[in-house]
């Protein structure tokens, strides 16, 4: 209840006031093999950061499940988090390790079948995966599949299985950004696959991206309201507005602003 009542009172705030406050951070602990990871102090100084900035909800990504400094761990990030006031702790992790944080929800990659999964992630990543998610007793962790041209095709199969896997809550389409030829969409092609996930929503599996986001995603013109989310990226370096998000990200954010109950309820779920 307390989440709701702050979203409406930031909303006001942005709405009303004409005020970019962000809501929501993405903090990168740590993800280019090149770059050491962050420390404790660091993460904890940007969590101050993004708080003081009106942020109330927050995203760790890289892998922040294997990050360390000395004897602090991930769940001692969470816990200052917390005890700073965010109201929503989320983590991402590629699920190659287990799973055991004390984070509102995790986030996983499920990018296709076995076969596909492995392809794109490595081999035996799905088989590590299904293991570490099946060990786990967290009671919020979210599929992300990742669409692109190699697994689009499979993505009813996907919803089938995060249905059926009592430990999976939902399934989050993204879509694929990136440069590789063999791997990126057409306009024409994120068309029909958004048309796609519309359907497969239709059926009743547990998708949460919400129906405006889809419908934004599918007319691909929509104001952006970035500034909703900002982040801090792998070196430590501040953006006001998201410079890791993406397309299904900043959709819905818009539907945030107008109001989307979907697109609020899924905020909330974190």
């Amino acid at each position: 209840m307390f989440r709701l009542i702050y979203f409406t009172y930031w909303w006001m705030k942005c709405r009303i006031k004409r005020r970019h406050i962000p809501l929501k951070s993405v903090i990168v602990i740590n993800y280019q093999a090149d770059l050491e990871n962050k420390t404790y102090q660091q993460i904890i100084d940007e969590l101050k950061q993004c708080y003081r900035a009106g942020s109330r909800f927050v995203l760790f990504e890289g892998n922040p499940l294997d990050w360390t400094d000395g004897k602090h761990s991930i769940n001692n990030v969470v816990k200052i988090a917390k005890n700073l006031g965010f109201m929503s702790v989320a983590v991402n992790s590629d699920a190659q390790s287990e799973i055991h944080v004390d984070a509102d929800a995790v986030y996983i990659p499920l990018n296709g079948s076995v076969e596909i999964h492995d392809q794109l992630e490595g081999e035996g990543s799905h088989e590590k995966l299904f293991n570490n998610v099946a060990n786990s007793k967290h009671k919020n962790i979210v599929a992300v599949m990742t669409v692109n041209k190699l697994n689009y095709s499979v993505m009813r199969d996907v919803a089938k299985f995060v249905a059926g896997n009592p430990n999976i809550k939902a399934l989050q389409f993204k879509f694929y950004e990136g440069q590789n030829p063999d791997l990126e969409l057409s306009f024409e092609l994120t068309h029909l696959i958004v048309d796609k996930i519309i359907e497969i929503k239709k059926e009743a599996f547990p998708i949460r991206n919400s129906m405006c986001a889809l419908q934004l995603l599918r007319k691909d013109d929509f104001a952006s309201q970035n500034w909703i989310t900002n982040s801090i990226d792998a070196k430590g370096l501040p953006c006001a507005e998201c410079s890791v998000c993406e397309n299904a990200d900043k959709a819905e954010m818009s539907c945030l602003y107008n109001l989307s109950l979907e697109a609020i309820l899924n905020l909330l779920k974190d």
